[in-house]
């Protein structure tokens, strides 16, 4: 149980840190030829931008998401090795996208309730439920939109999985040696 607190805790907290620390610099870095600041996220046309008002709360989602399917992937098939381990870990990212896009429509609804239009009773959760099904249809567009921002994302998630997995596995491993020492 401390190895998945430690896996799940350690995959969020660098996701998290890391993804942050990337949208922060790229939204320094990213010009549009007219000289304004360029998008990081992906954006569809005329579409409310609350993820450029918000975007620690959609980074956190995804962070969550993926320390949670990350932990999952490292307690039951962690140990492969070869094509199958990067195979897996491009199928952890993968998921992830498709997993955060549910919550991440959810958490844009929100945002656009607060805008203005906060339904009451039952239309409340059927626009919840618009959004949940809106973001798993669209997330992932807007994720493949988001360049580069989306390529330096699947090479540190590549590397963080893969480390943090075996890290964690020798430090249990070592622990295991010197408690029967």
């Amino acid at each position: 149980m401390k190895r998945i607190a430690s896996l799940f805790f350690g995959y969020t907290g660098v996701c998290i840190t890391l993804a942050s620390c990337v949208y922060f610099l790229l939204e320094k870095v990213i010009w549009t030829v007219d000289g304004e600041h360029g998008y990081v996220f992906g954006v569809f046309y005329r579409m409310l931008l609350y993820h450029y008002q918000h975007p620690y709360q959609y980074i956190a989602i995804v962070s969550l998401t993926y320390g949670g399917i990350a932990t999952i992937w490292a307690s039951c098939w962690g140990t492969q090795t070869g094509w199958t381990r990067r195979l897996s870990i491009f199928s952890v990212m993968g998921i992830t996208i498709i997993c955060s896009s549910i919550p991440g429509g959810m958490l844009w609804v929100f945002h656009d309730m607060q805008a203005g239009f906060f339904p009451e009773g039952q239309q409340f959760w059927n626009d919840l439920v618009w959004g949940a099904i809106t973001g798993l249809k669209v997330g992932w567009i807007l994720i493949a939109f988001s360049i580069p921002y989306n390529i330096i994302g699947i090479i540190i998630g590549y590397w963080m999985t893969g480390y943090l997995e075996k890290r964690t596995r020798i430090e249990k491993k070592r622990l295991n040696e010197h408690g029967r020492s």
